[in-house]
C-alpha cells in the first residue's frame, strides 16, 4: 500500500512538472514566433537602424543576440514539448526505471525536465532581457505599448525558471527516498 501511494505521489509531481514545462514551452514558442512584442513588431522585425545611428554597433549586436538566443530557446522548447507530452501520457510509474548504462541508477523524469527546461528558459530570458533593455525608456513611459507576445514571454520564463524548479525542489524534499 505504501509503495502504491509513493508511485501515485511521484506520478502527480511528474505530471505537474510536465504541465508547467508544457505551458512554459508553448508560451515561449508563441512569444518568439509572433509579432506582438512592441507596437505590433516582433523580434524578427527589422528595426531600420543604419550603422551611423547605431554608433558603436551595440544595437546591432543586441538585436542579433536576442534573435540567436530566441532561436535556441525555440528549438529547445519544441523538443521540450514532446518530452513533456511523453512524460504525461507515456511514462509508467508502475515499474522502476533503471539506467541501462549505469545499472542500479534509477531514472527520474523530473531531473531530465529540469536539465532541459531550465536552460531553455534561461536562453529565452537572455533574449527577453536584451529586448527589454533596448526598450527600457518606452517601458518606463507607457507599458501598454508592449504586446501580448512580450507578456506571454514573461509567463514563459517564469514557468520555466521559477515555477518548474520550485515544484522540483518540493518534490525532492517531500520524497521519502
Amino acid at each position: 500500500v505504501m509503495e502504491r501511494e509513493l508511485r501515485k505521489r511521484n506520478r502527480c509531481f511528474r505530471v505537474i512538472q510536465s504541465v508547467w514545462g508544457l505551458i512554459g514551452s508553448i508560451c515561449l514558442i508563441y512569444s518568439v514566433c509572433s509579432p506582438f512584442w512592441f507596437q505590433g513588431k516582433g523580434l524578427w522585425t527589422d528595426p531600420g537602424i543604419t550603422s551611423r545611428q547605431a554608433g558603436d554597433n551595440e544595437t546591432f549586436f543586441s538585436i542579433e543576440a536576442e534573435r540567436v538566443f530566441g532561436v535556441l530557446a525555440v528549438i529547445m522548447a519544441v523538443s521540450s514539448v514532446f518530452m513533456c507530452l511523453l512524460f504525461i501520457f507515456c511514462w509508467s510509474s508502475n515499474k522502476h526505471t533503471f539506467s541501462k548504462l549505469n545499472p542500479g541508477l534509477r531514472l527520474y523524469p523530473g531531473t531530465l525536465l529540469i536539465t532541459v527546461l531550465v536552460p531553455t528558459g534561461f536562453f529565452f530570458l537572455v533574449s527577453w532581457s536584451v529586448f527589454t533593455r533596448q526598450h527600457k525608456d518606452q517601458l518606463k513611459s507607457d507599458i501598454s505599448q508592449f504586446g501580448s507576445s512580450y507578456w506571454l514571454g514573461a509567463v514563459a520564463w517564469i514557468c520555466l525558471i521559477v515555477i518548474l524548479p520550485a515544484t522540483y525542489v518540493i518534490d525532492q524534499f517531500t520524497s521519502p527516498e
